[in-house]
């Protein structure tokens, strides 16, 4: 059973396999740590003192239950949608310069990149994968 105490292993070994570049762990008040990748560092600065608009984007988009699948700017990059449910959101940069997760969680909303070098369907299919176990009660 996964338990939220070990969240960041989930992803810390996509990470290390080269699947995904960065994640963070967005809740209403802060970004938790660790914050991993340098798209994410750059966007979270985590010295502020409360959450930067490209974080409080992406925890207002599963806010409703319709959700709002325009694109986004974040790290620099147009991002579109390439896919998304009910509670995970998938964006692309052009070229497959930055793909980025959105995905919602029991204890808050999770980021996380993947680089150019991972195909987006791999990275989409790990990702669904972790956060299905995460999810389970």
């Amino acid at each position: 059973m996964t338990k939220h105490y070990d969240w960041s292993q989930q992803f810390d070994l996509l990470v290390l396999h080269g699947t995904l570049s960065g994640f963070a762990l967005l809740t209403a008040k802060h970004v938790c740590q660790p914050v991993v990748g340098d798209a994410l560092s750059n966007e979270l600065n985590s010295d502020q003192t409360s959450l930067p608009a490209s974080a409080t984007q992406f925890l207002r988009l599963f806010d409703s239950s319709e959700l709002n699948l325009q694109p986004v700017e974040f790290a620099g990059q147009k991002l579109q949608v390439i896919r998304s449910n009910s509670a995970e959101v998938y964006y692309l940069a052009p070229g497959r310069a930055l793909g980025l997760a959105v995905l919602q969680l029991p204890w808050g909303v999770l980021l996380a990149t993947w680089p150019r070098s991972t195909l987006p369907p791999l990275a989409v299919s790990a990702l669904e994968q972790v956060a299905a176990r995460l999810r389970q009660p």
